[in-house]
């Protein structure tokens, strides 16, 4: 077929997209970096042994916090490091 792309094309291009996805998705976080926000604490996980909260902000983004109780909205602050649960 007439102009089709060679797979050394598309490989590029997608490793170009990737990145790039990558970079804004890393930006999109460090936004909330210093900031408070409330986050719907949905679910427990366990991360290397420990036990945390899993939740959303009002953006979808995903949090993990100290283990608290499930299905509350929670205000935390976040940080590079991790979120701290306001008023503990």
């Amino acid at each position: 077929m007439p102009g089709k792309l060679t797979d050394a094309v598309k490989s590029a291009r997608s490793t170009i997209l990737i990145r790039e996805s990558n970079e804004r998705k890393r930006a999109f976080e460090a936004w909330y970096d210093g900031k408070t926000v409330n986050v719907l604490t949905e679910d427990t996980e366990e991360v290397d042994g420990r036990l945390y909260t899993v939740g959303y902000t009002p953006e979808y983004v995903k949090v993990f916090m100290p283990e608290t109780d499930s299905g509350k909205i929670t205000e935390i602050l976040c940080f590079d490091a991790g979120c701290v649960i306001i008023g503990r």
